[in-house]
């Protein structure tokens, strides 16, 4: 299905190419919203340990194919676009749906309207809006 996108992320990322790692991103090339654990154990149907897919989300973040997403709840993780092991460009509005909980990245962040005070320098933005998404609605 996605095999030419999975070959081309992983060379690109300079990472070997294993099953794990190219089962995680079909799961994540096949979903349209961030993924918590949970939700990529369920796709994975048992075909990877806790421990293996824990390594593999941290190698995929440290790579710059995934970003984090913190919620007070749990950790959801998104596929990154243009990132790169030098260069992590997640500083973009994440929203959740509070009727089907789902989070979306929004990669045109808006103007947030805050500025930092002299000597300041931001190294990472973390924005989670809340809301109803258009499915929902």
């Amino acid at each position: 299905m996605n095999e030419p996108k999975i070959e081309r992320l992983l060379t690109n990322h300079k990472l070997r190419k294993t099953d794990i790692r190219k089962d995680v991103l079909e799961v994540f090339l096949t979903n349209d919203k961030a993924l918590t654990n949970q939700d990529i154990e369920e796709n994975l149907q048992d075909n990877a340990d806790r421990i293996t897919l824990y390594r593999t989300l941290n190698k995929f973040v440290e790579h710059g194919i995934l970003h984090r997403i913190e919620n007070a709840n749990q950790t959801h993780y998104a596929l990154c676009h243009g990132c790169n092991i030098h260069h992590h460009s997640d500083n973009h509005i994440h929203f959740k749906c509070t009727s089907c909980e789902s989070i979306e990245c929004f990669d045109q962040p808006e103007s947030l309207g805050f500025s930092l005070p002299p000597n300041y320098a931001i190294k990472k933005v973390n924005i989670l809006v809340e809301g109803i998404c258009a499915k929902c609605k």
